[in-house]
């Protein structure tokens, strides 16, 4: 019985520390959470410490005290307060835009959580993840092939979409995580990056330009000694230094865009489903700007959000996604399709060549060879056979593909006119129009 009595006081000390113990951790816990957070501000506060210095030596130092022409003050300090606005706008907007992230439509349910927690990293994982992927409009993958899954936040990852260690979150169309605003780059505020790089290089070049002048007074004392004389010298070496790595790192990013390329992509190229491809996503300059900016050309230059897509889905070169299925490509990427019309162009007019010297089936069957050779390495290149393979409607394989082409010889061989490519005859005979749709698109690529 004493025994008994005593056990129960035993039992609540145990208890007690524990549950202080659990406090303490939690109390430690949180502070080292709030020193990170303050941590993470430093670089924005030391930009906004130089930006303020900058405005007192520009306006209360150069223009106000130095500048003696009143045109010329009023001419600065217009085209000043001009470039610091816009800086200061597009900068704001970088740094308090959140980050996207991948819509409800990504997340695993409940049952298919529970299911790749009994089963971790085997066929099962796979099989789950293929399923819950069927209808969304992905088609990256890892480097073994399989689908991209982020374990932290249990979610099949968009295209372009990845996860930051520093925000603990899926980024969409994530580029890099910046400490100078304290935020990641990403698909939401890309373009306010872009434009806080330019804006900031602009408003240096135009310190350093119009500062100049009086930098050179100074160096052979026809300024007046006072305060402002230092000001103007160190606004000069701080805005040519800035210039200077601002050029570099805004003329990286314009290149970016060109590309249609994120930070991490030009590291670290896509990979399809067909294998990597570093300019997977590229559409053409004009195309690849207007991804970025959007097409209404009066916002270009504002910090408003103008980017095409949601974020979740990007068109690319290589396939065309429906808008009534988005995890069916429904074509072949413009490029691709200019490179199928010459190859069947060519190869034709070679039949037509050979006909006319020399009428044998030899020459058909190999030309005909040479026709299927070609289609099937520009079909490889746009996912064509995985797709065909999972509608179930025409022999994947490409020998399958390079045979049925035979029983089209004919209708492309003794055709007259080759003044243009019998598309309507030789697209239904091959029963692809409804995969390629290509009357319209291939008529559009090659008019």
């Amino acid at each position: 019985m004493g025994c008994g009595k005593m056990a129960a006081p035993e039992a609540n000390s145990t208890a007690s520390n524990n549950s202080l113990g659990s406090r303490s951790r939690t109390r430690v816990g949180g502070m080292r959470r709030r020193c990170q957070w303050l941590i993470y501000w430093v670089p924005v506060l030391f930009i906004c410490s130089i930006l303020c210095w900058s405005y007192y030596a520009y306006v209360a130092q150069l223009c106000l005290l130095t500048m003696s022409n009143v045109g010329e003050k009023v001419g600065c300090l217009i085209a000043y307060h001009l470039f610091f606005m816009m800086f200061l706008w597009s900068y704001w907007k970088t740094i308090f835009t959140l980050p996207m992230n991948p819509s409800k439509e990504f997340h695993l349910s409940y049952a298919d959580k529970e299911l790749l927690e009994r089963e971790p990293r085997s066929e099962t994982h796979q099989e789950v993840l293929r399923r819950a992927a069927k209808d969304l409009p992905i088609y990256t993958r890892t480097m073994s092939g399989a689908i991209r899954y982020c374990d932290r936040c249990q979610l099949i990852k968009p295209d372009r979409c990845h996860h930051c260690s520093v925000c603990d979150k899926c980024i969409l169309k994530m580029d890099h995580h910046c400490p100078w605003v304290n935020n990641c780059v990403g698909f939401s505020n890309y373009k306010f990056f872009l434009l806080f790089l330019a804006y900031s290089l602009l408003y240096c070049l135009f310190i350093a330009a119009t500062d100049l002048h009086y930098f050179i007074k100074f160096w052979t004392n026809g300024l007046p000694d006072t305060q402002a004389k230092f000001h103007i010298m160190f606004l000069f070496f701080a805005a040519a230094m800035f210039s200077i790595s601002l050029s570099s790192l805004f003329g990286y990013h314009c290149w970016l865009v060109s590309k249609n390329k994120s930070t991490l992509e030009a590291f670290r190229a896509p990979i399809f489903r067909h294998g990597t491809d570093k300019n997977g996503f590229s559409l053409g300059f004009n195309k690849n700007l207007r991804q970025i900016f959007g097409d209404e050309k009066k916002y270009w230059f504002i910090p408003v959000f103008t980017s095409l897509g949601d974020g979740c889905s990007f068109p690319t070169c290589l396939v065309n996604q429906d808008p009534e299925q988005a995890s069916t490509p429904a074509g072949l990427g413009c490029s691709a399709k200019k490179l199928l019309v010459s190859a069947i162009f060519q190869v034709r007019i070679n039949m037509l060549f050979l006909r006319s010297h020399y009428e044998t089936p030899k020459a058909t069957f190999l030309l005909t060879l040479s026709l299927g050779q070609k289609l099937v390495q520009l079909l490889k290149r746009t996912d064509w056979f995985r797709i065909v393979d999972e509608r179930k409607n025409y022999p994947p394989t490409e020998s399958a593909f390079i045979n049925q082409l035979f029983q089209t010889t004919a209708a492309w061989t003794y055709s007259e006119d080759i003044s243009r490519p019998n598309f309507d005859v030789s697209i239904s005979l091959l029963e692809i129009q409804d995969l390629l749709s290509p009357l319209a698109c291939v008529k559009e690529c090659s008019g």
